[in-house]
């Protein structure tokens, strides 16, 4: 399966809006939540958002598989609200995707790293 940038950012926004954090977020809500997302889709970028620190997330095996267990998102770590923060204007997001499709990249921390070279040009 294919990772999917506006996917992962789609989902922090979302797990981020949840309006009861200390209630486990169900992957079926985040669906409902997220429709022009396949069920399929959202797990498998909230498994690969959790593999890169930026979700805690309940997992279980699954004949060898891993899976979001039960389909529970805990919440947004650090990590993902750091990278959150540098994707979530629209502005800045466009032109991070953009620049990352010029290179060729969408690999998380080169879309954070071109996040933040956005930002710091607008500063200067």
């Amino acid at each position: 399966m294919k990772f999917d940038p506006d996917c992962a950012r789609d989902i922090l926004l979302a797990v981020e809006a949840s309006d009861c954090p200390k209630r486990k977020i169900i992957l079926s809500e985040l669906r409902d939540t997220l429709p022009s997302y396949g069920i399929d889709d959202l797990e498998y970028t909230c498994l690969k958002l959790f593999e890169a620190g930026m979700l805690d997330i309940i997992t279980g095996h699954v004949m060898g598989r891993q899976m979001l267990s039960v389909g529970r998102i805990l919440d947004i770590t650090y990590t993902g609200h750091q990278f959150l923060e540098n994707v979530r204007n629209e502005k800045v997001w466009n032109k991070t995707k953009k620049k990352a499709k010029a290179i060729g990249s969408f690999a998380l921390d080169v879309i954070s790293q071109i996040a933040v070279n956005v930002i710091s040009s607008k500063i200067g």
